[in-house]
Order: structure tokens, then C-alpha cells, then sequence
């Protein structure tokens, strides 16, 4: 039950309250193959997210020092009182 005729996770066909056939829809009918875009985004992503991760070591920042500085690179506004 549950599973469509395509044999993928959906809604099962059966009579609807209306008392009609309901189709049967894929779960994930939205989403399609990845292409090369999502693959080039999510290996960005992932090298920055490498690369600040290893801030203490390729940098002479220790944790707390490459810490606090990322997180003051990556404010979304500027602090308050500059302009």
C-alpha cells in the first residue's frame, strides 16, 4: 500500500471519496537529475566549508582566533556604529 505502479513511494490508487480512480503520484515527482550546477554548488560548499575547518592549520590562527574571525567576516550586516 502506498506504493504506485512504477513501483516508487506515492499516493495509492483506490477509489477516491468522490468515488473515482485517484492517480497515483510520486513521492518526489518535483525533483529531477542532478546536473552540473548542483554538483559545482555543493563542491564550493563543501570546499569552503573544508577550508574553514582547517583554518587552524593552514593559517597561524588557533581555533578561538580563526573562529572569531570568521564569524565576524561572515555577519551579514555591518556592527553597529560604522558606516
Amino acid at each position: 500500500e502506498g506504493v504506485g505502479a512504477e513501483g516508487g513511494a506515492g499516493v495509492a490508487a483506490g477509489p477516491a471519496p468522490s468515488g473515482r480512480t485517484a492517480a497515483v503520484v510520486p513521492a518526489a515527482a518535483w525533483r529531477g537529475a542532478w546536473g552540473w550546477g548542483d554538483r559545482i554548488g555543493l563542491g564550493l560548499v563543501g570546499g569552503g566549508t573544508l577550508l574553514m575547518i582547517l583554518a587552524p592549520v593552514i593559517t597561524p590562527h588557533d581555533v578561538g582566533s580563526a573562529v572569531a574571525t570568521l564569524l565576524e567576516q561572515l555577519r551579514p550586516f555591518p556592527p553597529s556604529g560604522t558606516t
